[in-house]
C-alpha cells in the first residue's frame, strides 16, 4: 500500500526546515531548527499544505494560515527521522 504521507525538506527557510503530511489524517507536522521543536497541527486542508511548501516563505505562511487557524500541539520528544 502506498504512504499517505508527504515529507518536503525546505533548505531555504530559517523558520521551518521540514513539513511531514498525512493525505488521510490530515496532520501537518513541521520542524522549527531555531528551537528543535517539531509540532503538529490537526485537520490541516491541502490548500494550506501545498501554500507552504510552493511558498518562497514557509514561515510567513506558517504564522498567516497555519499558527492560529489549526489546534497544534508540540511533540514531546521530537520524534526521530
Amino acid at each position: 500500500m502506498p504512504s499517505t504521507t508527504r515529507v518536503v525538506r525546505l533548505l531555504g527557510s530559517d523558520a521551518i526546515s521540514e513539513i511531514r503530511f498525512d493525505l488521510v489524517s490530515k496532520k501537518m507536522r513541521l520542524k522549527f531548527p531555531k528551537t528543535r521543536s517539531v509540532w503538529e497541527y490537526d485537520d490541516v486542508t491541502i490548500t494550506d499544505f501545498s501554500a507552504m511548501v510552493t511558498s518562497q516563505s514557509p514561515g510567513q505562511v506558517f504564522n498567516n494560515l497555519i499558527r492560529n487557524n489549526y489546534k497544534g500541539h508540540r511533540l514531546e520528544p521530537p520524534p526521530a527521522d
